[in-house]
């Protein structure tokens, strides 16, 4: 569900407005954990691209919201993406910013998220649209899955640890059967072997669970970089095609589609009660404030992309999710997209928004 409110009179200058700030903090952290569990809206404040200083608008719009997520410290983890690539020509995927900076500034006395999944569909995109050196000419699952580990070596942990270990030589002293065991079984045992084991475990995962319902791969006994190559060879040729092109724009809601599903998985709920000391209780809900630029630009475009991402992830998804409040002005075919429902608003009574923010609705 998508709820839209035509906020260029009331917001934030209004008693209305106040209400709805007061039920967004509620909304995303709620003094009962229970009311984690339901789905919010994604929610539309609407500002007229007619008026006066647009951009200032908005901007001072998104800026109170996430104003209202800092009260003796920060409140909730969320990302503020103002989408200062508006004006770039190359396509921005909005999830992989969104993603990359909920990874940082978690607040006080709260387990931080950990991205798994989000990063190597994100590493699998960059892939995609900017191919490292030579990644044509090699070409192939192996080296889709070396470059994905070698960017989740260069995060650290323990990964990291025993790639440095595998990268040690024999010391100059030691020769015959010994210096030949440790240059031979060194590397495979600190090095090839964890890579074996890391990409067998991520197929088993994500093949047998969200990825593989979403390209309906979950009966295939392909592995999770032999599907991904798949998706790679035909999404990369649709990009190569002018950004203009239909099936360019249609890579690109893929790709979207990708990564907002990822960013969804690992933002699942929490299991309870394992030995893992990551494995805890969601104590607040994480939200994407998206400020629009103005219409018919590479920036709107690129927001558009990830709300229609976001909406139909959401909607076939396990989890309740973050709460999502875009700020600006949305085309009419966004709107017809999402099945919006239009809320009247006034200046004292705020918005139908406000209602539906809270927990208990």
């Amino acid at each position: 569900m998508a709820m839209s409110s035509d906020a260029s009179n009331w917001f934030p200058d209004s008693p209305g407005a106040e209400v709805f700030v007061r039920e967004f903090r509620t909304a995303v952290a709620p003094g009962e954990r229970g009311y984690l569990r339901s789905t919010p809206p994604l929610v539309l404040l609407q500002i007229d691209s007619e008026v006066a200083s647009y951009a200032a608008k908005v901007r001072r719009v998104a800026s109170s919201l996430a104003d209202a997520l800092h009260e003796d410290g920060k409140l909730v983890p969320y990302a503020s993406l103002e989408l200062e690539f508006a004006q770039e020509e190359r396509p921005t995927l909005l999830t992989a910013v969104a993603g990359t900076r909920l990874a940082f500034g978690v607040p006080r006395n709260m387990t931080p998220n950990r991205f798994p999944d989000f990063e190597l569909l994100r590493d699998f995109v960059e892939w995609i649209c900017n191919p490292p050196e030579g990644a044509q000419e090699r070409g192939g699952a192996k080296a889709l899955r070396n470059y994905a580990y070698e960017q989740r070596v260069g995060r650290g942990g323990l990964p990291a640890a025993l790639w440095a270990v595998g990268g040690r030589s024999a010391p100059p002293g030691l020769g015959g059967i010994q210096g030949w065991l440790l240059e031979t079984l060194f590397q495979p045992a600190f090095r090839t072997l964890p890579r074996w084991l890391w990409a067998r475990h991520r197929s088993r995962k994500l093949v047998r669970g969200w990825l593989g319902a979403a390209l309906r791969q979950r009966a295939s006994h392909e592995g999770l970089f032999e599907v991904l190559e798949n998706v790679a060879s035909v999404q990369r040729n649709r990009l190569d095609l002018p950004a203009g092109h239909a099936q360019h724009r249609e890579a690109l809601q893929v790709l979207e589609e990708l990564l907002v599903r990822s960013l969804l998985a690992d933002l699942n709920t929490p299991a309870v009660g394992r030995l893992l000391p990551k494995q805890r209780r969601r104590t607040a809900r994480p939200v994407l404030l998206v400020a629009l630029p103005a219409p018919d630009t590479e920036g709107s475009r690129a927001a558009e992309r990830f709300l229609r991402a976001f909406h139909q992830a959401r909607d076939t998804g396990p989890a309740p999710g973050p709460l999502v409040i875009a700020v600006g002005h949305t085309s009419a075919g966004l709107l017809a997209d999402l099945g919006t429902r239009r809320c009247a608003t006034s200046p004292r009574r705020g918005s139908c928004c406000t209602s539906a923010l809270s927990p208990w609705c």
